[in-house]
């Protein structure tokens, strides 16, 4: 009883000389303060907080260490081998007496010359381990109950200021974070104050969309400095954002200082920053891009223009045997002169018979192979049999991977048919037993171009002696 009550009021009396240390402090102030006071309050030489690092999982920072003469500079240890690796896993321990032969490996230990140990394990309201509070003694600890209730109390507050300098750390670091992203993106960024549009930010990459530098900017209006081309957009597009928080993809036309006007795709969002209600915008000049696809747009009319008029067969199909294009005269060729065949596979167009016959000329285009082929024959639209000439030639990417295959084709019905009665010329010519002789009118006369076996044998000239 008398003993019991003894030690309570030496807690309190311990408890309120560490509360007038302490009371005015947060943060990191706190934890100086607590361990100073801590010392003097138990009469131990050292006391200390120290925290978990992440990464390395092993290793450990004394964030405030008291030596008993000052506070020693913040180092980092390893955790195997010391007191704070079994306070971390195990939420506390005491070492009454014989500290450092129990933990040999422990330099501080040997420099300190510690004789006791007390640590308590700090951990944040969802029960994640932080770090340690501590105390190291050069004599045996004797009056453990009060070291423990002081301690435990202590512990709490310890935890709560570890919580609030890592999430301050947290939020600078991600503040920090933000203002590099904000400053260095390639897209132009302006922060804008809702309540009355003003700028509050804007990034390097704005003053070289605009002409305007930064201190030039802040503190104006979009509106002030002339950005918006279309004044209407510019209402309704900050009327979008303040219904709905955000606004996405805004193709507008931005009025440079110079009065110079770009096309730009401009991106919003509403936010909260220290407070202040904001809009955040992100934007990007398309002009270039713009410029590109006009210019592409008017190429591919050419080109569909010129294709479309030409007597050749064209078309690309991708790698999923699909048609992307064809020109006019191959759909007449192959489905008719109102059909649209964009989208179908070769199968469906060609039918079952023909694409067989040409899948593997097609599967080794799409391998990477220039194909080229003669007197193979498709069945037409309107059921005539033809004789093609077919090129196939590999489209890649940059990588080299085959994307598809440009096909040209050219039907020689014609010119087969031609060749034909060329060669049945021939043959009656040659077997004619009268005498033919054919001759080509130059500037110097006729001369003799042809003339057939019966020639030979009836004049009894050889036909190289007189072609000619």
């Amino acid at each position: 009883g008398l003993r019991d009550l003894r030690e309570r009021r030496r807690a309190d009396r311990l408890l309120r000389a560490i509360l007038e240390g302490t009371a005015a402090q947060t943060g990191e102030a706190f934890l100086r303060a607590l361990v100073k006071n801590l010392a003097a309050a138990l009469n131990v030489r050292c006391a200390f907080v120290s925290v978990r690092l992440h990464p390395p999982e092993n290793r450990a920072r004394a964030l405030v260490f008291w030596d008993g003469a000052g506070f020693a500079a913040p180092f980092d240890y390893l955790l195997e081998g010391s007191p704070c690796a079994v306070v971390l896993a195990q939420g506390e321990l005491v070492a009454r007496s014989g500290a450092r032969s129990r933990f040999p490996r422990d330099s501080k230990f040997d420099e300190i010359g510690a004789e006791s140990f007390f640590g308590m394990r700090l951990q944040s309201t969802s029960g994640e381990p932080l770090g340690v509070l501590a105390i190291v003694d050069v004599n045996p600890l004797t009056d453990e109950v009060t070291t423990r209730t002081v301690m435990r109390i202590f512990a709490s507050r310890a935890a709560a200021e570890l919580e609030r300098i890592r999430a301050t750390a947290l939020l600078a670091e991600s503040e920090s974070r933000f203002q590099e992203i904000f400053r260095k993106a390639p897209e132009y960024m302006t922060l804008v104050r809702t309540r009355d549009e003003t700028l509050l930010d804007v990034n390097e990459t704005f003053e070289r969309a605009t002409g305007y530098l930064h201190d030039e900017a802040v503190g104006r209006t979009s509106n002030e400095l002339g950005l918006w081309a279309d004044q209407h957009q510019r209402d309704a597009t900050f009327r979008v954002l303040a219904r709905d928080g955000r606004v996405n993809d805004i193709d507008f036309m931005l009025r440079r200082r110079d009065g110079a006007l770009r096309d730009n795709l401009l991106s919003g969002v509403t936010l909260d920053i220290a407070g202040e209600r904001c809009y955040l915008f992100i934007a990007s000049d398309i002009t270039a891009r713009r410029t590109a696809e006009s210019a592409l747009r008017e190429s591919e009319a050419r080109l569909r223009l010129v294709s479309e008029g030409l007597p050749a067969m064209i078309c690309y199909i991708d790698a999923d045997h699909r048609y992307r294009y064809a020109n006019r005269r191959y759909r007449e060729f192959y489905a008719g002169s109102d059909a649209s065949i964009d989208g179908k596979t070769v199968e469906q167009v060609l039918g079952v018979d023909s694409w067989e016959a040409a899948r593997e000329n097609m599967l080794r285009a799409l391998s990477g192979e220039t194909i080229n082929y003669v007197g193979k024959r498709r069945r037409r639209a309107n059921g005539s049999v033809r004789d093609l000439e077919i090129s196939m030639h590999p489209h890649r990417d940059d990588t080299g991977r085959v994307l598809g295959i440009y096909s040209l084709v050219l039907d020689i019905s014609r010119r087969r048919r031609a060749e034909a009665a060329l060669r049945l010329r021939e043959r009656a010519l040659e077997a004619s037993s009268n005498s033919i002789t054919i001759t080509q009118a130059t500037p110097d006369g006729q001369k003799i171009v042809y003339v057939n076996p019966a020639f030979e044998r009836i004049t009894g000239y050889a036909a190289a002696e007189v072609i000619g």
